[in-house]
């Protein structure tokens, strides 16, 4: 029963990363069999630990674990974030508003304001510019641009409203909640 939990012991004490002091059965009764090694088995693959200011890989290990990573802030005439804000109009087109319009171009783009992430991780950019709908009219539109808001916290995210166009209030009265 004995050499079956030292056994048992030995086999979760490799698994885990500490040394082996010992495997005499007899030695049990002296003291422990296992002391942690001077450094964790995460050390030998380069993941820098708690407190360990001097590792080469200091704060870039998952996009800093004691940095940040701040992620992807793209300016506001950037053509993805452009593309993103007329997909979503046409999501909104075909399963609220059934107006028949579609976005054709976005211009005058222009930036609003700029808030870094302190204290948080999320910088934001708040940006507006003035979209051609496809009956010809002009409407404006105010979006926002978030770091580490993309699919899975990578990337980054657009929040468009068109303020004529937001019979739910999504983003408040006037897309409220979508500017600085």
């Amino acid at each position: 029963m004995l050499r079956g939990l030292t056994s048992c012991l030995l086999a979760i004490a490799l698994a885990v990363g500490v040394e082996i002091v010992s495997t005499d059965v007899e030695a049990a009764d002296a003291g422990p069999l296992v002391y942690p090694k001077r450094y964790p088995a995460a050390q030998s693959y380069g993941i820098p630990m708690y407190g360990d200011h001097n590792s080469a890989a200091h704060g870039s290990a998952f996009g800093g674990i004691f940095g940040r990573n701040r992620g992807e802030l793209p300016p506001c005439h950037e053509p993805r974030v452009l593309k993103k804000i007329a997909e979503k109009w046409a999501w909104a087109e075909a399963h609220v508003l059934h107006t028949g319009q579609y976005v054709e171009h976005i211009d005058r783009v222009h930036q609003h304001a700029e808030e870094p992430g302190t204290p948080g991780f999320i910088d934001r950019r708040y940006c507006g510019a003035t979209a051609t709908l496809t009956d010809g009219r002009a409407s404006e539109v105010v979006y926002l641009i978030e770091t580490n808001q993309g699919f899975a916290s990578h990337g980054f995210n657009v929040e468009s409203c068109f303020p004529r166009y937001d019979p739910l209030r999504v983003h408040g009265q006037w897309c409220k909640s979508l500017r600085p």
